[in-house]
């Protein structure tokens, strides 16, 4: 079981390893929008990527300080006149989407992050083909239990809300489940958090995990700049 152990630390590093594609500034006073641009073929970050709503009613929907702004210029600006900076992070208000989340956040990972994103998928399906693991599927996940010291820790596949011929990986303990590497697009990514029941079943880590990608894919989508 040496391996998954080790999957699952990959995967909480990929977690923490996000791109820096220009140097980051202060955030404009007043803004509605955020764009996380696009990377053209040499690697620079350009304007025009996917673009969130991040207030309503003149209140943030986002977390305080949470927003990484770039040094990027010129400045778009939205039609009441606002600017629009461009982001390489920004975590909402989790609360928003469903009260047992703890963070939600959006980043652009760097080529190499995107590829340390895939290890822990790699991890589940190894622990997934180990001998004596028990799996539970359901419609759009497949969980199991990998066996790490001091607990019992599940890990579930979950099939994607934005792109279902993608999945990302959910990794529980006994107090908490965390996602990474669900796609918004190509090398957009959300990670996410939630408290979890430590007697929860297999069953029911992956009934939670998928009902929580379905709520978050509806709250992105509606935040969504068309």
């Amino acid at each position: 079981m040496k391996r998954n152990a080790l999957s699952i630390s990959v995967y909480v590093l990929a977690a923490c390893l996000w791109i820096n594609h220009a140097q980051a500034q202060s955030c404009p006073e007043y803004f509605r929008f955020v764009d996380f641009g696009a990377i053209t073929a040499d690697g620079s970050l350009l304007r025009g990527g996917p673009t969130f709503k991040v207030k309503r009613d003149g209140e943030p929907l986002f977390e305080s300080g949470s927003v990484a702004c770039t040094d990027i210029e010129p400045v778009f600006t939205d039609g009441h006149n606002q600017p629009i900076p461009l982001v390489t992070a920004l975590s909402y208000s989790s609360n928003l989407v469903a009260p047992e989340m703890t963070n939600l956040n959006i980043k652009r990972l760097s080529a190499t992050s995107a590829k340390l994103a895939q290890e822990p998928l790699e991890g589940h399906r190894i622990a997934r083909s180990a001998a004596g693991n028990s799996a539970t599927q359901g419609a759009d996940f497949l969980c199991v239990h990998v066996d790490l010291s001091p607990s019992q820790t599940i890990s579930c596949e979950v099939v994607s809300p934005f792109d279902t011929t993608l999945s990302f990986i959910v990794a529980c303990n006994d107090t908490a489940c965390a996602m990474s590497g669900m796609a918004i697009e190509k090398a957009v990514n959300i990670s996410a958090g939630w408290t979890i029941s430590g007697t929860a079943t297999l069953e029911e880590a992956g009934a939670t995990a998928s009902d929580i990608a379905t709520k978050i894919h509806a709250f992105i989508k509606d935040k969504t700049a068309h």
